[in-house]
């Protein structure tokens, strides 16, 4: 992504992106503000807020939105837009979410459900008033891992997963990050266009490479 020069309320220039840390990042919400508004925007089509695109808006709660759409990813096991398209119904009603769910993914019915009702306090209400706060999504998100008895950020060990950048290979590349998300084709152009992790956004260094990855955990502790 290309970054452009955007105004805040106070006159400040400052990039702006419509991807999950966009508001985190931004200096103009270190001083206490609820959001920062803009001229131009940016981000991955799919995961911009309606917010940014409607009003110019940027903030925590646009952040999340990003975060409520990746993990309605998650539930159906399918790119962004094919998600945002085949999704609707599940926003409004979480209680469909077993319906939808992803095969491969096996998720649990219950669980499912938890997750898509956290998706839709994320995505759904079109006011920033009304939207789930994240640290409460998040907090949420550790309980059920807990319950599933998964540390935060590690998946089940179960069948071999996908690349999640192309949805066609495995996954065969760790990253020094931690995260094994990629397959080799996509971990490798990711090195070379100097990019981030998908999961985490750490800049890409490949670590660990072979088959066996792809039905190994999804993240690992860094080694320090």
């Amino acid at each position: 992504m290309v970054a452009r020069r955007a105004t805040s309320h106070q006159g400040t220039r400052t990039s702006t992106s419509g991807d999950i840390g966009l508001a985190k990042q931004a200096p103009e919400m270190v001083h206490g503000r609820t959001h920062v508004s803009s001229l131009t925007q940016m981000g991955t089509p799919g995961f911009i807020d309606p917010l940014i695109s409607n009003m110019g808006h940027y903030s925590v709660e646009t952040d999340a939105y990003a975060m409520g759409v990746t993990l309605a990813m998650c539930i159906l096991g399918k790119p962004v837009q094919q998600t945002l398209m085949d999704a609707d119904e599940m926003f409004e009603q979480p209680a469909l979410a077993p319906r939808v769910v992803s095969s491969v993914a096996e998720w649990p019915d219950q669980t499912a459900i938890e997750v898509a009702t956290i998706v839709k306090g994320l995505v759904v209400p079109r006011l920033r008033a009304h939207r789930l706060p994240l640290t409460q999504a998040l907090r949420q998100l550790e309980d059920l891992a807990d319950a599933a008895e998964l540390r935060p950020g590690v998946s089940a060990p179960s069948e071999v997963r996908e690349c999640v950048i192309c949805m066609a290979e495995l996954r065969a590349a760790r990253f020094r990050c931690g995260h094994c998300v990629a397959c080799l084709a996509c971990a490798e152009l990711l090195v070379q266009l100097e990019a981030g992790c998908p999961a985490c956004r750490v800049p890409a260094v490949i670590v660990e490479r072979g088959a066996h990855l792809a039905a190994g955990a999804t993240f690992i502790a860094p080694v320090r």
